[in-house]
């Protein structure tokens, strides 16, 4: 599988066209596990599990996603954990997903974004007043490829309202080729998760 779609071993690529038949092929397949992520959910996931204890719902995730199987796998396991969701639904595009191949202990992971870019600033400003009500924010990187505007917009709503607000980095090919919007939305950060090369 590694040879046929040209997936090299412990690294991540973008899916191209020739990566479609791969997602078709691992969502066919009944082992293969179907598990929601991204890095902003894996964040959120992991916050609502220490949290769990007598505080269901504790945890708001916004995203966009498309009306259709894998959106509503994103759905059902985010109900199933008991974290509040609240999705921009796009019908321009499918909802995107992470192909992740394993091979001796090795992953090689192959993402394809769909969706993910297409993140409303509509949905974001109809649903101000409800962030308001949480105590930390976070949010990566990597949504300045789903809507830059949206993440600024978020970012002076947290430093307005007095709400921690914690960003992740998430990778030096962004934060070369988007460093002005970095540069906009990190005198709002209270937090900042990164890594060397990152910083």
């Amino acid at each position: 599988m590694l040879e046929k779609y040209s997936l090299v071993r412990a690294l991540a690529c973008l899916a191209e066209d020739k990566h479609k038949s791969l997602f078709e092929q691992l969502w066919a397949d009944e082992k293969g596990e179907r598990t929601p992520g991204g890095a902003a959910m894996n964040a959120i996931r992991c916050a609502n599990f220490m949290l769990k204890e007598g505080h269901p719902n504790s945890c708001l995730y916004y995203g966009s996603i498309a009306d259709d199987d894998r959106g509503q796998v994103l759905k059902t396991s985010l109900d199933s954990e008991k974290i509040d969701h609240d999705f921009s639904i796009t019908d321009e595009t499918y909802t995107g997903a992470c192909a992740v191949v394993v091979v001796d202990n090795e992953r090689s992971l192959c993402a394809d974004l769909a969706a993910c870019l297409q993140y409303k600033t509509s949905h974001l400003e109809s649903n101000l007043e409800k962030i308001k009500d949480y105590k930390i924010i976070y949010t990566t990187g990597f949504f300045i490829t789903s809507n830059a505007e949206a993440l600024q917009k978020v970012a002076e709503l947290a430093s307005e309202n007095n709400i921690l607000f914690s960003f992740n980095l998430s990778a030096t090919f962004l934060i070369s080729g988007c460093k002005d919007t970095y540069l906009s939305v990190l005198p709002h950060v209270d937090l900042v998760f990164g890594n060397e090369d990152e910083i």
